[in-house]
């Protein structure tokens, strides 16, 4: 009896013995694992779960965006007219800005409604989430594009030092060069800084082109906008496009209120050809509601645009060249708010 007591004792010994080295083994095996999987993902061999959700508006055909006031805008894009800019190629100060804001904005694609909840607060404007980006540079380089920092400005901006906006990386500036009156008659006047601020940035090198403020209430009005426009810039020479800058004028009564969207379609172009033929390169500015829910995009597919929107990431799915992406940004050599742009090309 005890020989083969102990015997079976020394047999549970045995196999409690074989046990522990077994957890041991799978103990190491299992951080070995880890380990290898944990280089693997640092050396990018696995998406991150942002870029595996990337939908973020490119290519789609129909998109539903929700702005602060809990209206829902609908895009319906047309082929030839898309967005082909990745958004996780955007960054701020070396970071990804879709790591680091692209689940803030929720996006509705499927059909079902978006609670404004869901959106962070914002700051000022209405309809608009500004503030995220504000006095940040912003990026964006895939390997076939890339981007610049630029500025635009009026008479609003006061004295400026070129100088110090060179030296703090604006690349290039929009100039108001005029506008029309949003009352009465709406007469034609020239931006009282316009020929200081040209002459100031050109000397300072960066790279320029204009926009007129129009309320355009016809054709005949934005062909007068943009004759007006030429005549200003009467032996000066530009680096970039001569933009038509349609705009609602909230709550004064403004002469464009009653103004349809087909009606400011047909003004953008004609405005953009007389500028064509006045042998300047045209575009038009509009943000996500103007694309959504008043310019026609599929008759504005051959103008270029410059895309306004204070969310963290350009919402629209239509192509755009410049993203003006803060309202109030600040820059060395400019006292106060001043509007932030990011250009992209080829």
């Amino acid at each position: 009896m005890k020989d083969s007591r102990g015997a079976e004792l020394k047999g549970k010994k045995s196999v409690k013995k074989e046990l522990g080295y077994l957890v041991i083994f799978l103990l190491g095996a299992a951080c070995a694992v880890f380990v290898t999987l944990f280089v693997l993902w640092k050396k990018g061999f696995f998406p991150k779960a942002s870029e595996s959700s990337k939908e973020v508006l490119n290519y789609v055909e129909k998109a539903v965006f929700l702005d602060a006031s809990g209206k829902t805008h609908v895009y319906e894009t047309k082929a030839g007219n898309k967005n082909v800019y990745d958004k996780t190629r955007y960054k701020i100060d070396g970071e990804s800005l879709y790591d680091k804001y692209g689940s803030v904005l929720e996006m509705d694609l499927g059909g079902q409604s978006v609670s404004a909840s869901s959106l962070p607060e914002t700051k000022g404007l209405l309809n608009t989430h500004i503030g995220y980006l504000d006095g940040h540079e912003i990026s964006y380089e895939d390997g076939t594009y890339k981007s610049r920092m630029g500025i635009d400005v009026s008479y609003h901006q006061g004295d400026i030092d070129w100088n110090k906006v060179a030296s703090s990386g604006v690349k290039f500036v929009y100039i108001r060069c005029g506008y029309r009156g949003y009352a009465g008659d709406g007469v034609l006047k020239e931006d009282t800084k316009f020929e200081e601020y040209y002459k100031g940035a050109k000397k300072a090198g960066l790279d320029v082109g204009v926009y007129f403020f129009s309320q355009a209430i016809n054709e005949s009005e934005a062909k007068e906008e943009a004759e007006f426009t030429l005549k200003l810039l009467k032996g000066k020479e530009l680096d970039l496009p001569v933009v038509f800058d349609p705009e609602n004028v909230g709550g004064v009564g403004a002469r464009t209120d009653s103004v349809s969207g087909e009606q400011f379609t047909k003004n953008t172009i004609e405005f953009c050809d007389a500028v064509e033929k006045g042998g300047f390169k045209s575009a038009v500015y509009a943000n996500m509601i103007w694309q959504a829910s008043k310019l026609d995009m599929t008759k504005l597919r051959d103008i270029e645009m410059w895309y306004a929107d204070y969310e963290p990431l350009p919402q629209t799915p239509y192509d755009f060249t410049t993203w003006q992406y803060s309202a109030t940004g600040r820059v060395d050599g400019i006292s106060g708010d001043v509007d932030l742009d990011l250009e992209i090309r080829k």
